[in-house]
């Protein structure tokens, strides 16, 4: 029965959200693979600083500067599209809830029926948004990390920034 009322709306504003749901996963992927590249080139498991190459050749060796910031610039937007997308989740679950309990008021013989849809839309809404959430607090952090590294990187290799004493 549980599963059932869950499900009851799923051709209404509960597939809405399923397909939310679907777009924001796509959306996850695209923005871990983008602050994934970063990652690998500011992050290297290959560079020991006093076995392997000198830092003038590894330095060398990375892709150039526009490149890097273009990158970063694509992980950025990805990631702000995410965590817009993400804001949606709990509106789309008010907007279910409203529009089914407006549908009761001018059909009370269905009550049950509109009000099991109501909560599962605002259920759906919220198991989303929460889920969302937990991923977004994952990629900023990581993409914070990203836009530290990039920055120092550039400060090094361009000799912009603070000057060392």
């Amino acid at each position: 029965m549980f599963f059932k009322i869950l499900f009851s709306n799923i051709i209404g504003y509960d597939g809405i959200i399923f397909l939310l749901a679907a777009g924001q996963a796509a959306l996850f992927y695209l923005t871990w693979m983008a602050i994934t590249k970063i990652y690998v080139y500011m992050h290297p498991s290959d560079y020991v600083p006093s076995h392997s190459l000198p830092e003038e050749e590894y330095m060398e060796s990375m892709p150039k500067e526009p490149a890097i910031v273009k990158d970063l610039e694509n992980a950025t937007f990805w990631y702000t599209a995410y965590g817009n997308l993400t804001a949606i989740f709990p509106l789309m679950g008010i907007l279910g809830t409203v529009s089914s309990l407006i549908g009761m008021v001018g059909d009370m013989a269905n009550f049950q029926g509109s009000f099991y849809m109501a909560l599962t839309s605002t259920f759906w809404g919220l198991i989303f948004a929460i889920a969302s959430k937990i991923g977004d607090s994952w990629l900023s952090s990581r993409l914070e990390d990203d836009e530290r590294a990039v920055a120092l990187y550039l400060q090094r290799k361009t000799g912009r920034g603070p000057k060392k004493k």
